[in-house]
């Protein structure tokens, strides 16, 4: 499908470049490792993890994404959303396995850590980006990695209001990247008709 006005570094990537960047990110370790791993499975906003500027009044701010459990006691993240109100005030993501450290205490850390870059968002891009880079994906987006959650959900068969709510992504977002799987249509439509 031609890219037509699309900024390539922010589509989904395809499963052999998943694994080289994973490879990679885990051959780095550190804050690159962690931040491909909420990006990559968790799927939220990179301002989300990142969200504010670096000042000397701002080190350790109130921050909207936590960790708890939900009815099930099954391990979530949770993320508060404060220009919302009632049922659309937060939502959830489950735990993946893979997010095998302290995440509030990280994204403490990263957002308390002075750096040569006025906002923390820059931060968690040039991460992305470098790793990218690593592998000979040049300018890659955070949001690469979240789009690529949503189609391997909508792949998975999770319905895309569901997808919506969950990675708190707009319809015509979703329908944008999920347009990247016409094979999926094509076999949806070939099972409900009968023909598979």
């Amino acid at each position: 499908m031609p890219n037509k006005g699309k900024d390539i570094t922010k589509l989904p990537r395809a499963a052999p470049e998943l694994l080289k960047l994973e490879g990679k990110a885990r051959e780095v370790q550190g804050d690159t490792l962690k931040t491909y791993i909420l990006l990559r499975y968790i799927g939220f906003h990179p301002r989300v993890i990142f969200p504010f500027d670096y000042s000397d009044d701002i080190k350790i701010k109130e921050y909207n994404l936590h960790e708890g459990l939900d009815d099930n006691k099954r391990e979530i993240f949770i993320w508060d959303r404060p220009k919302k109100r009632g049922a659309k005030a937060y939502t959830t993501a489950p735990r993946h396995p893979s997010i095998d450290f302290d995440v509030e205490k990280f994204i403490r850390e990263v957002r308390g850590r002075k750096s040569k870059y006025k906002r923390s968002t820059a931060y968690g891009n040039r991460l992305i980006r470098e790793l990218g880079e690593d592998i000979g994906i040049f300018n890659l987006s955070p949001l690469s990695l979240r789009h690529t959650l949503a189609v391997e959900l909508y792949k998975g068969g999770m319905p895309l209001p569901v997808i919506c709510d969950t990675l708190n992504m707009s319809p015509t977002t979703a329908r944008t990247y999920i347009r990247f799987a016409p094979e999926d249509r094509h076999n949806a439509y070939d099972k409900a008709m009968g023909l598979v």
